[in-house]
């Protein structure tokens, strides 16, 4: 994966954090200097100042679309090191499956079974919840804005399907 930075000098560079906010150039330029002074002087590989960088949480603007997969991918994990964890009291997420430039929340609805639920009702008015949760997240957001897609799954205390949905950037729009 090619990050770019022999092409243009740092310092023309729009930079941002994992989580899409700006960088400051001079945060950039602070780290670059302890960058390199970590760095092998017979180094000659061209990117291993912006590795070092992506290490620190900052990479060019330019190249944030080019490695959602992998913040997904990395997400997935995060989220799986606290699962199965309750959202609400009746709602736990199980576990988040990735693939490419899609997240999967798998949840449970602890205490009732599909039988018992009015699933027309909550098939209305999940989804709205959750896109309201999503929508406003700023990580998701940034996540959506680089064509992530979340999918919701929902499944009973038995583990029968309640529903499914996905919600993407222009769903919050």
């Amino acid at each position: 994966m090619a990050l770019g930075g022999c092409v243009t000098p740092l310092s023309e560079t729009l930079w941002v954090s994992l989580q899409g906010t700006p960088v400051p150039q001079s945060f950039v330029n602070e780290l670059s200097v302890r960058c390199l002074k970590q760095m092998d002087p017979t180094e000659k590989d061209p990117l291993a100042l912006e590795r070092c960088l992506l290490q620190s949480g900052v990479l060019q603007a330019s190249s944030f679309y080019e490695i959602t997969p992998y913040l997904v991918e990395a997400t997935a994990t995060r989220l799986n090191a606290d699962t199965p964890v309750m959202v609400d009291d009746a709602t736990r997420l199980d576990s988040v499956e990735h693939q490419g430039r899609t997240l999967r929340l798998n949840h449970t609805i602890i205490d009732d079974v599909v039988e018992d639920i009015n699933v027309a009702h909550f098939r209305r008015m999940v989804p709205d919840l959750v896109k309201q949760n999503t929508c406003f997240a700023p990580p998701m957001t940034v996540l959506m804005e680089n064509d992530v897609v979340f999918q919701y799954s929902y499944i009973d205390a038995e583990g029968k399907p309640i529903t499914e949905f996905s919600i993407t950037l222009s769903d919050c729009q």
